[in-house]
Protein backbone atom coordinates (compact mmCIF):
# COMPACT_ATOMS: atom_id res chain seq x y z
CA UNK A 1 0.00 0.00 0.00
CA UNK A 2 2.97 2.60 0.47
CA UNK A 3 3.96 2.07 -2.93
CA UNK A 4 0.59 2.57 -4.32
CA UNK A 5 0.40 5.84 -1.61
CA UNK A 6 3.19 7.42 -3.29
CA UNK A 7 2.35 7.09 -6.59
CA UNK A 8 -0.94 8.96 -5.77
CA UNK A 9 0.70 11.48 -3.89
CA UNK A 10 3.14 12.12 -6.97
CA UNK A 11 0.52 11.84 -9.50
CA UNK A 12 -1.59 14.66 -7.30
CA UNK A 13 1.23 16.98 -7.37
CA UNK A 14 1.42 16.30 -11.12
CA UNK A 15 -1.44 17.50 -11.53
CA UNK A 16 -1.63 20.22 -9.30
CA UNK A 17 1.85 21.65 -11.16
CA UNK A 18 -0.65 21.26 -14.03
CA UNK A 19 -2.90 23.83 -12.88
CA UNK A 20 -0.44 25.92 -11.78
CA UNK A 21 1.50 26.03 -14.58
CA UNK A 22 -2.02 26.53 -17.27
CA UNK A 23 -2.22 29.96 -15.14
CA UNK A 24 -5.99 29.55 -15.37
CA UNK A 25 -8.00 31.69 -13.28
CA UNK A 26 -10.32 28.58 -12.67
CA UNK A 27 -8.95 25.81 -10.86
CA UNK A 28 -11.53 22.80 -11.67
CA UNK A 29 -12.39 20.19 -10.13
CA UNK A 30 -14.18 17.89 -12.59
CA UNK A 31 -13.25 18.27 -15.69
CA UNK A 32 -12.37 16.55 -19.13
CA UNK A 33 -8.59 15.87 -18.10
CA UNK A 34 -8.04 12.06 -18.25
CA UNK A 35 -5.53 12.54 -15.77
CA UNK A 36 -7.70 13.94 -13.21
CA UNK A 37 -10.84 11.61 -13.60
CA UNK A 38 -7.64 8.50 -12.86
CA UNK A 39 -6.59 10.10 -9.85
CA UNK A 40 -9.70 9.98 -8.77
CA UNK A 41 -10.28 6.36 -9.97
CA UNK A 42 -7.09 5.93 -7.80
CA UNK A 43 -8.60 7.19 -4.47
CA UNK A 44 -11.65 4.86 -5.46
CA UNK A 45 -9.34 1.85 -5.31
CA UNK A 46 -7.22 2.93 -2.91
CA UNK A 47 -10.39 3.48 -0.14
CA UNK A 48 -11.70 0.32 -1.07
CA UNK A 49 -9.23 -1.66 -1.07
CA UNK A 50 -8.33 -0.22 2.31
CA UNK A 51 -12.13 -1.03 3.80
CA UNK A 52 -11.61 -4.48 5.96
CA UNK A 53 -14.61 -6.32 4.42
CA UNK A 54 -15.39 -9.96 5.22
CA UNK A 55 -17.85 -11.63 3.09
CA UNK A 56 -17.50 -15.14 4.75
CA UNK A 57 -19.47 -13.83 7.91
CA UNK A 58 -22.79 -14.69 7.11
CA UNK A 59 -24.33 -15.07 10.92
CA UNK A 60 -26.89 -12.71 12.04
CA UNK A 61 -26.60 -11.46 15.60
CA UNK A 62 -30.46 -12.60 17.09
CA UNK A 63 -31.63 -9.10 16.51
CA UNK A 64 -30.97 -8.38 12.89
CA UNK A 65 -32.29 -12.33 12.46
CA UNK A 66 -35.49 -11.39 14.18
CA UNK A 67 -35.70 -8.05 11.77
CA UNK A 68 -34.63 -10.08 8.70
CA UNK A 69 -37.00 -12.72 9.11
CA UNK A 70 -39.77 -10.24 9.77
CA UNK A 71 -39.59 -8.56 6.55
CA UNK A 72 -39.27 -11.28 4.80
CA UNK A 73 -42.72 -12.93 6.47
CA UNK A 74 -43.88 -9.74 5.57
CA UNK A 75 -42.76 -9.45 1.88
CA UNK A 76 -43.73 -13.26 1.11
CA UNK A 77 -47.40 -12.48 2.59
CA UNK A 78 -47.39 -9.60 0.39
CA UNK A 79 -46.66 -11.60 -2.60
CA UNK A 80 -49.05 -14.27 -1.81
CA UNK A 81 -52.21 -11.81 -1.34
CA UNK A 82 -51.26 -10.25 -4.59
CA UNK A 83 -51.73 -13.57 -6.55
CA UNK A 84 -54.54 -13.45 -8.64
CA UNK A 85 -56.35 -16.09 -7.11
CA UNK A 86 -55.77 -14.25 -3.78
CA UNK A 87 -58.39 -11.43 -3.99
CA UNK A 88 -61.57 -10.83 -6.43
CA UNK A 89 -60.46 -7.47 -8.00
CA UNK A 90 -56.87 -7.21 -7.41
CA UNK A 91 -54.65 -5.29 -5.00
CA UNK A 92 -52.39 -2.91 -5.16
CA UNK A 93 -48.52 -3.84 -3.74
CA UNK A 94 -48.78 -1.07 -0.56
CA UNK A 95 -52.30 -2.80 0.63
CA UNK A 96 -50.81 -6.17 0.03
CA UNK A 97 -47.92 -4.90 2.54
CA UNK A 98 -49.93 -3.32 4.92
CA UNK A 99 -52.32 -6.04 5.08
CA UNK A 100 -49.51 -8.69 5.53
CA UNK A 101 -47.85 -6.54 8.17
CA UNK A 102 -51.11 -6.30 9.96
CA UNK A 103 -51.59 -9.82 9.92
CA UNK A 104 -47.85 -10.43 11.24
CA UNK A 105 -48.30 -7.74 13.70
CA UNK A 106 -51.69 -9.99 15.15
CA UNK A 107 -53.06 -6.31 14.89
CA UNK A 108 -55.34 -7.25 12.00
CA UNK A 109 -56.01 -3.95 10.32
CA UNK A 110 -57.11 -4.34 6.45
CA UNK A 111 -57.25 -1.53 4.03
CA UNK A 112 -60.12 -3.99 2.53
CA UNK A 113 -63.05 -6.11 3.45
CA UNK A 114 -61.46 -9.17 4.46
CA UNK A 115 -64.63 -11.26 3.48
CA UNK A 116 -66.11 -9.64 0.52
CA UNK A 117 -62.12 -8.32 -0.91
CA UNK A 118 -60.21 -11.62 -0.38
CA UNK A 119 -60.63 -15.15 -1.74
CA UNK A 120 -60.47 -18.87 -0.01
CA UNK A 121 -56.98 -18.76 -0.91
CA UNK A 122 -56.19 -14.82 0.47
CA UNK A 123 -58.42 -15.35 3.98
CA UNK A 124 -56.39 -18.55 4.44
CA UNK A 125 -52.80 -16.72 3.76
CA UNK A 126 -54.28 -14.20 5.90
CA UNK A 127 -54.79 -16.82 8.50
CA UNK A 128 -51.45 -18.28 8.56
CA UNK A 129 -49.63 -15.18 8.30
CA UNK A 130 -51.65 -14.38 12.03
CA UNK A 131 -50.46 -17.60 13.23
CA UNK A 132 -46.83 -17.32 12.19
CA UNK A 133 -47.24 -13.61 13.71
CA UNK A 134 -48.48 -15.29 17.23
CA UNK A 135 -45.89 -18.32 17.40
CA UNK A 136 -43.24 -15.72 16.64
CA UNK A 137 -44.29 -13.42 20.13
CA UNK A 138 -44.94 -16.12 21.59
CA UNK A 139 -41.21 -17.86 20.50
CA UNK A 140 -39.83 -14.55 21.94
CA UNK A 141 -41.38 -14.14 24.58
CA UNK A 142 -40.39 -17.59 26.07
CA UNK A 143 -37.24 -17.26 24.99
CA UNK A 144 -36.56 -13.77 26.71
CA UNK A 145 -38.30 -15.49 29.77
CA UNK A 146 -36.56 -18.34 30.07
CA UNK A 147 -33.06 -16.19 30.02
CA UNK A 148 -34.54 -13.65 32.30
CA UNK A 149 -35.68 -16.67 34.65
CA UNK A 150 -31.73 -17.91 34.79
CA UNK A 151 -30.40 -14.17 35.04
CA UNK A 152 -32.91 -13.20 37.96
CA UNK A 153 -34.35 -16.42 39.51
CA UNK A 154 -37.27 -15.63 41.89
CA UNK A 155 -37.92 -17.25 44.34
CA UNK A 156 -41.49 -18.12 46.19
CA UNK A 157 -41.46 -18.48 49.44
Amino acid sequence: MALFDIFSVILFLVLILQQVLKKSSEFYVFGDDIWLHGALFLIFVRELSALNISLTRTVLNPAQLFIVSFILIILAGALFLMLPNATKDGISFIDAVFTSASAVCVTGLTVVDTEFHFTRLGQVTIMILIEIGGLGIMTFVSYFSYFLEELLPMKIS
